[in-house]
């Protein structure tokens, strides 16, 4: 076999046209992290690598390594997760996840803690929750990658003063800091954050104490589960840093407020704007 031909486990995280016959493809891969390739003749009907072109599918791929595209050779699909697609809201979360995984995994590098989330993230999604069910899981999803990416916000403590979660019943989530400050720390930094409340935190703690699986039975009221939507929003996009497409029908299709948008609607940080805010 040719240097330049490697087999992996995958995921495929999207999939669009290219040319008249083909697809480019973006899959997730524990070892080799993200892989953009090309499947020749794949919109053809009686093209083998048509299954692994389709969103969520997962299996072992053969590629053979070009330069700047791989080139797709072979698929043996494990799951399909179709289950997925008869869904507009799953479909919808499971895309704004794989969104998120193209913007956080870069290409020839370990990633097997990415693939290990998105795997149990669609399996859960497989059993087509509720809308707020959905919202859970995507809330444990995010809070979890943050921690395989090494920025799980720190959420017992005050990181300025140090005071513990028992001492105060409202927080600051900032995300230059890492996690909580207490409204008084918050005061005095140059950069903002959003405010939570104790439900909210505990919330969080939950989220990333509990398997995936866990995620769905959270009971939030509905203030502070749109709170903690925009706190995660803010959070996460720090450190994504990068416009997410896919947020706007998100929103849409879970049902929440589109003041949650950026750009819509007034925001409710404690301070400046955080950095990466202003950058917007």
């Amino acid at each position: 076999m040719s240097s330049r031909i490697y087999e992996t486990e995958a995921v495929v995280l999207r999939s669009q046209n290219l040319g008249e016959g083909d697809r480019l493809i973006t899959l997730l891969s524990p070892s080799e992290g993200k892989i953009r390739a090309t499947a020749r003749g794949a919109r053809r009907g009686r093209s083998s690598l048509v299954a692994g072109t389709i969103p969520f599918v997962h299996g072992r791929f053969q590629f053979f390594r070009g330069r700047e595209l791989d080139s797709l050779r072979q698929v043996e699909v494990h799951s399909t997760h179709v289950a997925i697609q008869s869904s507009l809201a799953t479909v919808t979360v499971a895309s704004f996840m794989a969104e998120l995984l193209d913007h956080t995994t870069a290409a020839r590098q370990p990633a097997e803690g990415q693939f290990t989330l998105f795997l149990g993230a669609l399996e859960q999604l497989d059993s087509v929750p509720e809308s707020v069910e959905l919202q859970n899981l995507l809330f444990a999803f995010e809070l979890k990658l943050m921690d395989v990416l090494g920025f799980r916000p720190r959420l017992d403590q005050c990181l300025q003063c140090g005071r513990s979660e028992e001492q105060l019943d409202a927080w600051v989530l900032q995300p230059e800091a890492g996690g909580l400050l207490c409204s008084a720390c918050a005061g005095l930094l140059p950069a903002g954050g959003v405010r939570l409340f104790v439900p909210e935190r505990k919330a969080m703690q939950y989220l990333l104490n509990n398997p995936l699986s866990r995620a769905p039975v959270l009971q939030l009221a509905p203030a502070a589960r749109t709170n903690m939507f925009r706190a995660l929003r803010m959070y996460v996009d720090f450190y994504v840093n990068h416009k997410l497409r896919s947020l706007p029908f998100l929103v849409a299709v879970l049902g929440l407020p589109d003041t949650l948008l950026p750009g819509e609607g007034a925001r409710v940080y404690d301070g400046a704007s955080a950095k990466r805010g202003r950058q917007e």
